[in-house]
């Protein structure tokens, strides 16, 4: 059976595949081409991608030689041969106004950077495809070239509208939305941005736009490593979507903001063996060295820092419930909950004592050893944090009282010891944008007979 070369080395993804060969895609930039056997036969075409094949055709003569129409003359050369040299037409494309890199669906194609507009050599074809080049994010902007480099947006694709094609170049717009993570105590980071350090992480400080192509699955990183449990949705209409198991720290739905809050967490090190030094994705240390008070985003590997190294790590759910690796489990000890979000609610007092004493051995909560912390929510998604005192009172006798911080948190430790179960009341004095509010919570101060 005659063996045909094939040459894609002008190609900017030379990765090309013929149907009938019995191969799957060759790179045909290699030195030597690879060659495929080719039984004699007319109508044969490169394939691009798995359903797409380009608008070229080539026959193999029954000597096992080349040929095809003279109108093909511009992008196959090797007529009368065995090697089928490949050109290809300049594509530029423009996707400097996105915030994430973009890759051609093609096999091979490496992601185009946004910092420039690229020049793409490329085969006359319909069915390409500029996809989000961000983890499990799909969807894409649809584009055909024809022979006389003409490019043509495909409006029935999902990204059909974002885009402007002029002659042979393209130019993508995308779809601009907000992101409000004001609520939480780390920075994040979206999947698919090269994490550079602290510096490419979005800041705490301020609401944030960033322009996306209309795809499915897009996320955040809530520090190095770490990947925040949730994924949201840009529609072509600019507005946002994610599931409903994450309706306790998202709003925004059918917007164009996007708020990412996220559950209160207290750590305790008052009975560690060194003082608490920090926690993965927090940024700085804990302003006194036995607690820290954060809010953290659903995410699977925090993992608290003391004197001495990391500890195990632990994951917060969708639902506000921590979780512990295995490994690590005996060195947490989990206080009760609740499990409100900070950063989406409506002003209504949560108490959190979510969070763990770090290598501790006994399961049980003993007040004026552990802190407890209270979370104030503020009375408008993603607006300023609530100010002003807390009071912490048990059948009217007041044990503890102090001020929120800057992100709406009081930990406070009692003074008393207390035995049995007790209702706890915690009360919010108010400010200029949020009302009084009061809250029970049922306070577990007994010791078991032995440690869990």
């Amino acid at each position: 059976m005659p063996a045909i070369a094939i040459d894609t080395s002008q190609l900017t993804f030379p990765l090309v595949s013929v149907p009938g060969s019995g191969r799957g895609f060759v790179d045909g930039s290699a030195d030597p081409p690879p060659e495929l056997p080719l039984p004699a036969g007319t109508g044969y075409r490169l394939a691009l991608a798995d359903g797409t094949r380009s608008g070229l055709a080539f026959d193999v003569r029954e000597d096992g030689t080349l040929d095809f129409a003279a109108e093909d003359d511009a992008f196959l050369a090797g007529r009368g041969g065995r090697r089928l040299t490949v050109r290809g037409l300049p594509v530029t494309v423009d996707a400097r106004a996105l915030a994430l890199p973009l890759a051609l669906d093609l096999p091979g194609a490496a992601p185009l950077s946004g910092d420039r507009v690229h020049t793409l050599w490329l085969l006359p074809s319909a069915g390409y495809r500029l996809r989000v080049e961000a983890g499990t994010a799909d969807g894409g902007l649809g584009f055909s070239v024809s022979r006389d480099g003409t490019v043509r947006l495909d409006r029935e694709s999902a990204a059909g509208g974002c885009g402007v094609a002029v002659g042979n170049a393209l130019t993508v717009h995308g779809r601009t939305i907000t992101v409000d993570g004001r609520a939480l105590s780390h920075g994040l980071l979206p999947v698919g941005v090269p994490d550079t350090g602290g510096g490419s992480y979005l800041p705490r400080d301020r609401v944030h736009r960033l322009t996306l192509l209309p795809a499915t699955g897009y996320g955040f990183h809530a520090g190095p490593g770490l990947t925040a449990d949730f994924a949201y949705t840009v529609r072509p209409d600019g507005t946002v979507d994610y599931e409903e198991s994450c309706d306790a720290f998202l709003s925004g739905r059918g917007t164009d903001r996007l708020v990412v809050g996220g559950f209160a967490v207290a750590l305790s090190a008052a009975r560690a063996d060194s003082d608490l030094v920090g926690v993965t994705a927090l940024d700085g240390t804990p302003r006194t060295p036995r607690e820290l008070a954060a809010v953290l985003a659903p995410a699977d590997g925090y993992r608290p820092r003391t004197a001495h190294g990391l500890c195990g790590g632990f994951r917060i759910g969708r639902d506000g419930g921590i979780a512990f690796d295995p490994a690590g489990a005996r060195s947490f000890v989990l206080r009760p909950a609740g499990s409100e979000p900070y950063g989406t609610g409506a002003d209504v007092v949560g108490t959190d004592v979510v969070g763990a004493d770090v290598a501790a051995t006994e399961a049980y909560a003993v007040v004026g050893q552990v802190p407890l912390t209270v979370r104030i929510a503020p009375a408008v998604a993603g607006g300023p944090p609530p100010r002003g005192g807390v009071t912490f009172s048990v059948a009217g006798r007041v044990l503890a009282s102090g001020r929120l911080d800057e992100v709406g948190l009081a930990t406070l430790c009692f003074p008393d010891r207390l035995t049995g179960d007790h209702e706890l009341v915690v009360a919010y004095e108010g400010d200029e944008e949020h009302a009084p509010c009061t809250a029970t919570v049922l306070l577990r101060g007994d010791r078991p007979s032995h440690a869990d």
